[in-house]
């Protein structure tokens, strides 16, 4: 700060001696000399910042620093989302996952399918449960998920604070839930909750959450009331899903219907499907497809701004496009959780998320609402992502993880997309890992969202010919099928 004002100071003085320039003094001589100075200044000032910013990443726990080896992992992972539906993804256990101490639990993939518009996959997401693999790597990488706790806040109204949705609610202790009585739009975690008779949500606690309600609309045609997909649907009542006897596109959940028709797709209610929970066991993996159908288009044209239903982000609003699609399979996605065991306030309660463009900015919006519902958000990467929300919902993103690194954006090259929707209205959450495309070792960690040092080294003008750079990168495998980089099949 002293050497910002120094600097000011130097300038104006600069100003007035080149405004009275005669005599025997060379004016010319002179601004070369000052010039010269101020160069000086630039670099004291330049090398300052640098040693802070070095100072700052030592001080960064070594769970939370920066590896290759988790990066290509986490890419892995995303090109896995962008396969799609592909039943061959079952059996992939993520081998890059292998070198960092992990892999996917045998029977656990789920393959989440949001349809819209007549797109059946408009939103395409991969999940599994994640084990940790015997040896020196393992159990090193996250920190144990958040313990159970006590009833927080009972009797008080807790819509606001829980983002107006009901189910499970840190605000209420984490493994406890935000319920209103009688309440059909409610999970399934709030059926069997004991009620102090408000007539608002309140918080409950959840001794032994129930995995489904009684199921409704039973045996009706549930297909176009549950978006041309098979799988979990709320119309069919939390925990119940829409399914059609032997139909090969339907999500590995209804492969435990009951009483499933042959003819159409019907709601029934569910057995369990996944295998129990080993002591490995310690949480699940969210990969979110990026963009790739037409809907995917529209919703990234989406750019205004919408206010996030949260009662303590005061003034945070994000991205209408990205809100509308987690919105849009937020309740799926968290049935999907609790099938396979991830339960808030249990040792599989860790979540770890990625994704590529659309699939990063719908992760890190993801990564919030998660970690509010009392899951334990591990430090996550995603790739190319474009900015989320305002300056509140950045400071407020910071404020809910409450580590030094929440995320790690891995950016590349002159991409375009990281630079939209334009500062200031729109600002980068968490850290950056930038790669200038010369090496897979050539790659600068920016502690700070909005670093010059990193993508923001360019403008946006100055990257909208690089398209090709979104997709790129040196940590991803060949992949298959049309695309590039990132933007490939991995099986």
């Amino acid at each position: 700060m002293h050497l910002l004002v120094a600097m000011r100071c130097y300038v104006l003085l600069a100003a007035l001696l080149l405004s009275s320039c005669h005599g025997e003094l060379d004016c010319d001589e002179l601004e070369r000399v000052e010039e010269s100075e101020a160069d000086a200044l630039r670099v004291q000032l330049l090398q300052q910042k640098v040693r802070r910013q070095h100072e700052t990443l030592n001080q960064v726990p070594s769970s939370e620093r920066f590896s290759l080896p988790m990066a290509r992992a986490f890419a892995a992972l995303s090109q896995a989302a962008f396969c799609g539906a592909d039943e061959t993804l079952r059996n992939w256990t993520c081998s890059a996952c292998h070198s960092v101490g992990f892999t996917l639990s045998a029977g656990t993939t789920r393959l989440v399918r949001q349809a819209e518009l007549g797109e059946a996959d408009s939103t395409f997401i991969f999940a599994a449960r994640m084990k940790w693999l015997e040896g020196e790597h393992s159990q090193h990488a996250w920190p144990p998920a958040r313990p159970r706790e006590s009833l927080k806040n009972p009797k008080e109204d807790c819509y606001g604070h829980c983002a107006k949705r009901g189910g499970f609610c840190a605000w209420c202790g984490v493994g406890n839930a935000c319920c209103r009585q009688g309440e059909a739009s409610d999970p399934a975690e709030c059926f069997n909750a004991t009620f102090s008779g408000v007539e608002h949500h309140e918080c409950v606690e959840v001794p032994s959450p129930a995995r489904h309600i009684p199921v409704q609309h039973e045996h009706e045609d549930c297909w176009i009331y549950c978006g041309k997909a098979g799988g979990f649907c709320d119309w069919c009542g939390a925990g119940n899903a829409c399914c059609k006897a032997g139909y090969e596109f339907d999500p590995i959940e209804c492969r435990g219907a009951k009483n499933a028709s042959d003819q159409h797709h019907v709601c029934t209610a569910l057995s369990p499907t996944v295998p129990t929970p080993t002591s490995n066991d310690f949480g699940c993996v969210l990969a979110i497809r990026g963009s790739k159908t037409f809907t995917n288009a529209l919703h990234d044209a989406f750019f205004w701004s919408d206010d996030l239903p949260h009662e303590d982000c005061e003034g945070c609003q994000v991205f209408d496009g990205f809100w509308r699609v987690w919105t849009g399979i937020e309740s799926k996605v968290e049935r999907v959780l609790v099938d396979n065991g991830c339960i808030p306030g249990t040792s599989q309660g860790t979540i770890v998320l990625t994704g590529h463009s659309l699939g990063a900015a719908v992760a890190t919006l993801a990564m919030y609402m998660l970690q509010l519902r009392g899951y334990s958000v591990g430090l996550s990467y995603n790739f190319a992502s474009p900015r989320v929300g305002n300056d509140a919902y950045h400071d407020a993103f910071a404020k809910m993880f409450n580590r030094t690194v929440p995320l790690y954006r891995i950016t590349r090259g002159r991409d375009p997309v990281v630079h939209v929707p334009p500062l200031p209205i729109y600002h980068h959450v968490g850290s950056e890992a930038y790669f200038s495309g010369k090496s897979q070792e050539d790659v600068v960690v920016c502690l700070d969202a909005e670093d010059a040092k990193c993508a923001n080294r360019y403008s946006l003008i100055e990257t909208v010919i690089f398209g090709l750079d979104h997709c790129k990168s040196e940590l991803v495998a060949e992949g298959r099928g049309l695309g590039l980089g990132i933007c490939q099949c991995v099986t």
